[in-house]
């Protein structure tokens, strides 16, 4: 997940990947959608396109922090 457009498109340009499908959603509906996958699926906030670097800027939210946000 990213918190804006600009984040998300440095890390495309670092990674070469133009996926499509982009969807802007609420952070419960985030949550909501990674709850209901039916095996446990953490997300990570502003990942780093590099590995081993950045991760003092990515945030990673674990399946229970993930159920309380879509108030499961």
């Amino acid at each position: 997940m990213f918190t804006d457009d600009r984040t998300l498109e440095r890390y495309r340009g670092v990674v070469g990947d133009r996926w499509s499908g982009i969807r802007h959603w609420s952070g419960r509906e985030l949550a909501t959608a990674a709850v209901r996958r039916g095996k446990p699926t953490g997300v990570l906030v502003n990942p780093s396109a590099v590995p081993g670097s950045g991760t003092e800027r990515t945030v990673s939210l674990p399946p229970a922090v993930l159920r309380t946000m879509a108030g499961s």
